[in-house]
């Protein structure tokens, strides 16, 4: 029996949209950029909650003002960007760094698809010593509804409620951020992808410990 804990890294991306979306007509750029890396270290637990052993929120450096959507849907002020000296390349050298701090998986986890692939891309291919691909929690969750046969649709505040758990925000400073924070939905996203976990390994232990048939 492997008694190593089970450690994972989740992620999550703020972004600064285009000037062509519809909601960001004062953008000054026209491809879509990495503004907030959000990155939470955790071990799985039996319990409701997992064991939160880091919460990372890295502000991207960019030259540019926010869109006005972009700045009140994240809380994000331009000076906080403006002022970082930290880069996507700097970002995932951090994730990298954490993963051999807390010996976690190689396989990072996130809500939705497209962040690693998006910080991969952005980093010139920086994330080579994590996996190919991510788990996605909201696969998870939409699977479990399904074997349930439960509405699949949400947000990852939505999953949370679905399942009696209130989304937790995080405090920075002396800030306190929720949706929309990359740490906060990086870390939401650990704790439902930690409920999930736990639901499938209760379903897995009813299933090979049938009830002997009476002879």
């Amino acid at each position: 029996m492997n008694d190593k804990p089970k450690r994972y890294i989740s992620i999550d991306l703020e972004l600064e949209q285009s000037s062509t979306n519809v909601q960001c007509p004062d953008s000054a750029i026209t491809e879509e950029r990495i503004i907030q890396v959000g990155a939470v270290v955790f071990e799985l637990t039996k319990e409701t909650e997992p064991l939160i052993l880091k919460t990372e929120c890295i502000n991207i450096y960019y030259p540019y003002r926010l869109s006005n959507f972009i700045s009140k849907l994240c809380n994000i002020k331009s000076d906080d960007l403006l002022n970082s000296e930290e880069t996507v390349l700097t970002a995932v050298k951090r994730l990298c760094d954490l993963r051999t701090e807390f010996d976690t998986s190689r396989i990072l986890v996130q809500w939705g698809g497209g962040d690693d692939v998006a910080l991969n891309k952005e980093s010139a291919g920086g994330l080579h010593s994590f996996g190919r691909s991510a788990y996605n929690a909201k696969h998870l969750y939409q699977l479990y509804k399904t074997a349930n046969n439960k509405p699949t649709s949400g947000g990852l505040k939505a999953a949370l409620k679905a399942l009696n758990m209130q989304f937790v925000p995080v405090v920075i400073g002396k800030r306190q951020y929720g949706a929309h924070n990359a740490a906060a939905d990086a870390l939401n996203t650990a704790r439902i992808f930690n409920a999930l976990i736990n639901k499938i390994s209760h379903r897995e232990q009813v299933c090979v410990n049938p009830v002997s048939p009476q002879e």
